[in-house]
C-alpha cells in the first residue's frame, strides 16, 4: 500500500513538471516534497540560510541537500525522517493483506455515505434507534477496522470487547440484500455481514445462540429421517405453539411493535420473549418436505422431474436441486 503511494505522487510530480506546473503545497513544501525539487529552486532557500544562520543553530539540516558547517550528512527528505505513522501503516498494510479484515475494510471502502439504502433496510427501525442502518454499520465497521489494526500494530492484542461490538454489527443483518438496489457504488452489506461472521467464526468469537444453532442444524440435515424428526418438532410444534402464543398476548406484543425499545446489545428474556410472538409464523404449510412429496428422497439419484407418456427423448426435462430450505 505504501508503495503504491511513493509511486503515485512519484507519477504526479512527473506529470506536474511535464505541464509547465510546480511543486508546492497548502502547507509550503516540507520533506515529503524536498526530493521532487530541483538544485536551482533549493538554491535561494539555502543562500538566504548561509547567511543568516551560518552555523546551522536553526533546523540543523532540514530542507538542505548539502548539509551545512557541524550538521550530520543525512538526508533531509523522508529517507531519514522520524515517522512513526507511517511506520505503523507499514504494519497496517501487512496486517491488511495477511488476514480477513483487508477483504472487509475493502468490500465497504466505496461508502458514498448518502443514506440510500436506510429505506429499504430491515433492520433500520428509526423508533428504536439509527445505528443499523446499512450507511451506519460501514462507518461502524470501519471504525473498528481501524481499532482492530491499532491493537495489532501495539501488539496488544485485539480486545474482546472489539469482537462483541463487531458481532453485533454483523448479527444485526438479515442478509436480503435489499440495500444492494439503491446503492450507488454498489455494496451489498449483507454479503459483508456473512464475512464479518465467518472472520469471527474463525477467530473463535462467535457467540453461541442455541436459536441459531438449531436453525443451521435443520437447514445443514441431509439425513431424510432426521429432516422429518427435526421438522416435526420445529415446525409442527414450535410454529403451531408460536401462532397460539401470538392469538393470546396480541395486545402486549402489540405494544412492543408500535414502541420497540432499543435494539442496542442483548435485550432483556422478557422482550426477546415479547419479540418472539409479536410476529406471527405462517401456518397452513405442506405436511411433507418437497422431497417427500416428490418420492426423491435418494441421495444416489440425481431427480429428473418429466411425463414419459407425454416426453420423448429430446423433450425438455426439469433437474431437482432443492435450495438452501425449500425442501424442509
Amino acid at each position: 500500500m505504501l508503495q503504491t503511494a511513493h509511486e503515485a505522487v512519484a507519477r504526479i510530480m512527473k506529470l506536474a513538471r511535464r505541464l509547465d506546473g510546480v511543486i508546492s503545497g497548502e502547507h509550503g513544501i516540507g520533506i515529503t516534497k524536498l526530493e521532487f525539487l530541483s538544485d536551482d529552486e533549493l538554491r535561494p532557500f539555502a543562500e538566504y540560510k548561509q547567511r543568516v544562520d551560518p552555523e546551522g543553530r536553526f533546523n540543523k539540516g532540514k530542507l538542505l541537500r548539502e548539509p551545512g558547517a557541524g550538521a550530520q550528512s543525512l538526508h533531509a527528505d523522508l529517507t531519514n525522517a522520524y515517522t512513526p505513522s507511517f511506520g505503523l501503516m507499514g504494519h497496517e498494510s501487512i496486517i491488511m493483506q495477511q488476514s480477513d479484515i483487508g477483504a472487509i475494510a475493502d468490500s465497504v471502502k466505496d461508502c458514498l455515505r448518502c443514506g440510500k439504502c436506510k429505506p429499504v433496510c430491515a433492520t433500520h427501525v428509526p423508533r428504536a434507534n439509527l445505528l443499523y442502518s446499512p450507511r451506519n454499520k460501514i462507518l461502524a465497521t470501519s471504525l473498528l477496522v481501524e481499532a482492530f489494526l491499532y491493537e495489532e500494530q501495539t501488539r496488544r492484542g485485539v480486545s474482546i470487547k472489539h469482537w462483541e461490538e463487531f458481532e453485533d454489527v454483523a448479527d444485526h443483518c438479515t442478509v436480503c440484500h435489499k440495500c444492494l438496489t439503491p446503492c450507488p457504488v454498489k455494496i451489498d452489506f449483507g454479503d459483508v455481514s456473512m464475512n464479518m461472521r465467518n472472520l469471527l467464526r474463525k477467530m473463535g468469537q462467535k457467540s453461541f445462540r442455541p436459536g441459531n444453532a438449531a436453525a443451521m442444524f435443520f437447514l445443514n440435515a441431509t439425513n431424510p429421517q432426521t429432516i422429518k424428526t427435526v421438522r416435526a418438532g420445529m415446525v409442527g410444534i414450535g410454529f403451531k405453539a408460536q401462532r397460539m402464543a401470538n392469538d393470546l398476548l396480541r395486545g402486549l406484543a402489540k405494544k412492543q411493535t408500535a414502541a420497540p425499545p432499543a435494539s442496542l446489545g442483548p435485550a432483556p428474556v422478557k422482550e426477546q420473549v415479547i419479540h418472539f410472538i409479536n410476529k406471527k409464523m405462517p401456518g397452513n404449510l405442506p405436511k411433507k418436505t418437497a422431497r417427500a412429496l416428490l418420492d426423491i428422497e435418494d441421495a444416489d439419484y440425481v431427480p429428473i422431474i418429466r411425463n414419459p407418456k407425454a416426453t420423448t427423448s429430446e423433450t425438455e426435462a426439469v433437474f431437482y436441486f432443492p435450495g438452501c430450505g425449500s425442501e424442509r
